[in-house]
């Protein structure tokens, strides 16, 4: 039986993880397009790349013998301009065209940003590929100065490793709190102090939001709302995505923020998926990339015959930098346990409870722990310094076990819970 034709827009970590669950299979011809001119590299790990903790050669994955054992043509340089799903064909901008019959769009996201004056300039840039960290990295070794905007988790990363790498490094974000979505405000003001404890000077709050890039060819500094100047040699916008969605759209795919996918990453039109940052599954989309990997195994079972339904799921988000630990999960904040608090159906049967959080710290080595419980479940968790225990609190959430035993020693990890094997 002649085996089908598999064409996938985009060769980033979900684009490999699905090649990887297809490892083996007869059924499909599979070519793959990509926009970049290099193999594929592990974005995820652009982080520890830009620090000088791993190299391009470890992150990337370049090897004819096992692309042309798995019949995977990969096609560099190859950028997508047209898909046509009447005639179900793929041309891209240098002349090359296919034909598919099953197409996946994979086609990642786009860096997001203030629009502000001045972002043409060339020295500015966003945290998104090699690309970025080499200009990242020429200014940091000849210790110049980077302005990066954006303290989430990817701009805390990219301030991080500049200031390894020897960047005199200013740091801005508009909320009071750095990582404000990731971790709760205890944990931000240790890992502020962690930040400045290096070098990274902190601007917080509303008042330190980007006004516009000074300079004329060349960014010479970010002028602040409050009027203050902060000079830069480069600047760094570390402030979102936006699901790339263009190519969908104009092919007459549904399409949302994202490309809208149902539970088998099937497109509204017939063997059309999307998965990865690109797409959307019941309103979310996805920058992190756990839920983008089980996307990935969920769509390969699906082309070979197995309906395996998607569903978001719980996740623990992980800071890469060395020397500073933190991680969190499920629901955590001041203003859910707030919320679940003050609802007023909470305490309408015996068995319901308000959310209560536990928490340990011990200020003289860095460590900090949040432990949020509701009807002594564990819905959430931030851990700060000591992660040790974060697989151990996330199968205690996911598995919605009770901790009603475990509670006296709870926040302070595993070895002080009472029969804690049992539990998790």
């Amino acid at each position: 039986m002649k085996p089908e034709k598999l064409v996938i827009i985009g060769n980033g970590v979900a684009t490999m993880r699905l090649l990887q669950a297809l490892e083996g299979q007869q059924q499909f011809q599979v070519t793959v397009l990509s926009a970049d001119n290099i193999a594929h590299y592990n974005r995820v790990m652009l982080s520890p790349l830009l620090a000088g903790e791993t190299t391009l050669a470890d992150i990337s994955f370049d090897d004819p013998a096992w692309y042309q054992r798995e019949s995977v043509d990969i096609r560099l340089g190859h950028k997508v301009d047209r898909i046509d799903t009447d005639n179900k064909t793929v041309s891209c901008e240098n002349g090359f065209s296919c034909s598919y019959d099953r197409l996946i769009i994979a086609s990642g996201a786009y860096s997001t940003g203030p629009q502000i004056p001045g972002l043409e300039h060339h020295n500015v840039r966003y945290f998104r590929d090699v690309e970025d960290v080499t200009a990242m990295r020429n200014v940091a070794l000849k210790n110049q100065r980077c302005v990066v905007i954006g303290a989430g988790l990817l701009g805390v990363e990219a301030a991080s490793g500049l200031a390894k790498q020897g960047a005199k490094v200013s740091l801005v974000h508009r909320s009071n709190t750095i990582m404000n979505r990731q971790i709760d405000g205890r944990a931000a003001q240790l890992l502020s102090t962690a930040l400045m404890n290096r070098g990274i000077c902190l601007y917080t709050g509303a008042e330190f939001s980007p006004k516009h890039i000074s300079g004329t060819d060349s960014a010479t500094g970010v002028i602040l709302e409050n009027g203050e100047e902060l000079p830069a040699d480069l600047v760094i916008f570390a402030t979102g995505i936006r699901p790339n969605t263009d190519l969908a759209k104009e092919a007459g795919v549904l399409t949302e923020r994202g490309i809208c996918v149902n539970e088998y990453m099937e497109t509204s039109i017939e063997h059309v998926y999307a998965l990865g940052e690109s797409c959307e599954f019941n309103g979310n989309t996805y920058g992190l990339v756990a839920p983008i990997l089980q996307q990935a195994k969920i769509l390969a079972k699906r082309l070979l015959g197995d309906a395996i339904a998607y569903e978001d799921a719980n996740f623990t988000t992980k800071l890469k930098v060395s020397g500073m630990d933190v991680h969190s999960m499920g629901e955590f904040s001041d203003d859910v346990i707030t919320k679940i608090s003050n609802d007023p159906t909470a305490n309408t049967s015996a068995n319901s409870k308000q959310a209560e959080a536990i928490t340990y710290e011990d200020p003289s080595n860095s460590v900090y722990r949040k432990i949020v419980l509701q009807n002594n479940r564990i819905i959430g968790a931030v851990l700060y310094g000591d992660v040790s225990d974060s697989q151990w609190y996330f199968d205690l959430m996911n598995s919605n076990t009770d901790i009603t035993e475990l509670r006296s020693g709870l926040a302070l990890g595993s070895a002080f819970c009472i029969d804690n094997s049992r539990a998790a």
